[in-house]
Parts: C-alpha cells; sequence; structure tokens
C-alpha cells in the first residue's frame, strides 16, 4: 500500500479490506449461480481446494470445456476464448 500511496499520491487511511469468509455451502452456491458449474464436480472441487477455494487447474479446465462447447457463463463472457 506504500507504493500505491508513493505512486498515485493517493492517501492511505484505515484498514485495508474488510470481508467475511464465505463457507463451503455459499461459495458451491456462488460458483453454480456464475459459472454455470454442476453441483456434484464443483463441490468435489472445494474438497480438493481444502476450503472454500479451487484449484486454479479446476478453474483452467472449466474455461476450456465452456471455450469447446461455446457454454455462456460469466468465466466466458469476463475473458474472450482464444
Amino acid at each position: 500500500m506504500d507504493d500505491v500511496s508513493s505512486l498515485l499520491h493517493l492517501p492511505i487511511m484505515g484498514q485495508f479490506l474488510m470481508f467475511d469468509k464465505l463457507d463451503n455451502n455459499r461459495a458451491l452456491d456462488v460458483m453454480l449461480e456464475l459459472l454455470g458449474v454442476l453441483h456434484g464436480p464443483t463441490n468435489a472441487a472445494l474438497c480438493d481446494g481444502r476450503g472454500n477455494a479451487v484449484l486454479l487447474s479446476w478453474l483452467r479446465d472449466h474455461y476450456d470445456t465452456c471455450c469447446e462447447n461455446k457454454t455462456e457463463s460469466l468465466l466466458q463472457g469476463l475473458i474472450c476464448c482464444t
């Protein structure tokens, strides 16, 4: 944050970031809604990620599948398939 203040001449005051930690069920709901993934494989991926996160390799595989199948999802909308 000191770099941001020095380079951009922005005052940095207060705490950096505050957020509530997602539990596994809420993380699963968010992924189902935004990524358009299936419940079973996503739940297994959350377990592999040791908590409310998935492995980057799982996310890459899902992205590749979306591109191959031309599936509409938030992930595909955010990043153009190459």
